[in-house]
């Protein structure tokens, strides 16, 4: 195709080329919702199941603050609380709350977030 062509003026925004959505149309949040066991029988989470790539790609890095990003962005909710019975905030509102759960309780929480979405994840190395 020619510079100047149909396809750089889609590109530029200049001419549409088939169907478009428009400006501010929210891209849709699919979510799940995970059911834990073992030692926390009974705790879930709801999990978002179409992050954006780059989420992805931080939850598999190995880097901690990635990972740590990924993880808030993928735990929406979830109905954990502490030894005392006090609800923890989700990730997704707290960036203190992976620091307050104990690591097996958030592995179970990616190893079946990986299951549900296909997506090979790893706890970073401490």
């Amino acid at each position: 195709m020619e510079r100047g062509g149909k396809l750089d003026q889609y590109l530029l925004g200049i001419m549409p080329m088939g169907e478009r959505r428009t400006m501010g149309q929210a891209m849709p949040v699919k979510t799940a919702t995970i059911v834990l066991d073992g030692d926390y029988d009974g705790y879930t989470a709801t999990v978002r199941t179409n992050p954006r790539f780059g989420t992805k790609l931080d939850l598999s890095s190995g880097d901690t603050e990635r990972f740590m990003l990924a993880v808030r962005a993928i735990v929406l909710d979830w109905n954990v609380c502490d030894e005392e019975g006090t609800a923890i905030e989700p990730p997704a509102k707290s960036a203190s709350a992976v620091n307050d759960v104990p690591d097996d309780l958030l592995a179970q929480i990616i190893e079946k977030y990986a299951t549900k979405t296909g997506k090979q994840a790893e706890l970073p190395k401490a």
